[in-house]
């Protein structure tokens, strides 16, 4: 849990700060605590582990991430504890559902989605598959924080991006059979559609 900074007898020992720690004899300096470890105190040895699924970054003094496959769903992080002891207190972690990307330290603020998969709302827990998969307009990804519009593609919005986001003249509809927006056929090609359809031929 000591190092000494520069050689010789004269040299003062130093404890390694929190966050480190110094197994060996007259070492130069500290190693920080691995990812998944941490360590509150001055002049240690080893570090300690965290309790899964929490989880640290390396050189922590304390567990604050969840671990990879997990989310915390409070956005505020915890206070920084001063002793082992204050472990208990932490972020809360659920475990990613299938939809949900989640290395480690995520919020569910900024869980990432996978393509063809939609949320909606960067709050909500529960994430839903798209009709037509990563090839539909549900691009996933991290969105846009209160925008469910945030999880598509351009120009669609709603429910599972089945709705198709229109300007000025711009008519189109959304194809549920091929999992997007197309242009609406004009008045007189329905017309013709209708007339062919009660048998009428035009010579």
């Amino acid at each position: 849990g000591y190092f000494k900074p520069s050689p010789g007898n004269d040299a003062v020992c130093q404890s390694c700060s929190p966050g480190k720690y110094q197994p060996g004899v007259g070492s130069a300096g500290c190693m920080p605590c691995a990812s998944g470890f941490h360590q509150a105190l001055w002049g240690q040895e080893f570090c300690l582990s965290c309790q899964h699924p929490l989880s640290s970054v390396p050189g922590s003094t304390g567990c604050l991430q969840c671990a990879q496959g997990y989310y915390d769903d409070d956005e505020s992080p915890p206070s920084m504890p001063s002793t082992p002891e204050a472990q208990t207190s932490g972020p809360r972690c659920f475990s990613c559902n299938l939809y949900f990307d989640c290395p480690l330290g995520t919020l569910l603020s900024n869980v990432s989605l996978r393509p063809g998969s939609w949320r909606l709302s960067s709050a909500a827990r529960v994430a839903y598959a798209c009709n037509g998969g990563a090839a539909g307009p549900c691009r996933g990804g991290a969105g846009i924080a209160g925008d469910a519009d945030g999880y598509c593609l351009a120009n669609y919005s709603g429910l599972k991006c089945e709705q198709c986001v229109t300007a000025g003249a711009d008519r189109r509809w959304y194809s549920k059979a091929r999992h997007r927006c197309e242009e609406c056929p004009s008045q007189p090609e329905i017309w013709l559609g209708s007339l062919s359809a009660l048998g009428v031929v035009f010579v």
